[in-house]
């Protein structure tokens, strides 16, 4: 038994901006990262100074781990999402969306705008679909 899943442009716009968020946060965490090493880029000892690198990290553990929870979790989430999304399409076959899982898996941040570009932007408005991913 097929269904119908109802999707306007609005949504799928939505859906666009949230794809761009795991990215997002990923970067935020190695930017962060980045700017908290600086000088230890600049004087050229990031890989050979591990005690200065440790204490660095130690002195900011709070916001790292915030960060780095923050792109997980909203990672995470689009992952599922994504991945039960592709499950349920009628329209794709099977081999064509075990490689976009396998895509997905593989290249978490940078595959969700992809994904969304590339299939979901292009989907009709009334998408049938499988009742569950069973």
């Amino acid at each position: 038994m097929d269904r119908t899943m109802h999707m306007s442009d609005r949504k799928k716009n939505i859906l666009g901006v949230l794809s761009f968020i795991p990215l997002i946060t990923f970067l935020t965490f190695v930017g962060y990262f980045l700017y908290l090493c600086q000088p230890l880029i600049k004087a050229n000892t990031l890989f050979v100074d591990h005690e200065s690198l440790a204490t660095i990290m130690s002195n900011h553990y709070p916001t790292l781990l915030v960060l780095s929870m923050l792109a997980f979790f909203t990672g995470i989430a689009m992952l599922i999402y994504y991945l039960v999304h592709i499950t349920r399409l009628t329209s794709m076959n099977s081999g064509e969306k075990l490689a976009w899982m396998i895509f997905m898996v593989t290249f978490v941040g940078i595959s969700f705008p992809i994904f969304w570009y590339s299939e979901i932007r292009h989907e009709p408005e009334h998408l049938p679909i499988y009742p569950d991913i069973a």
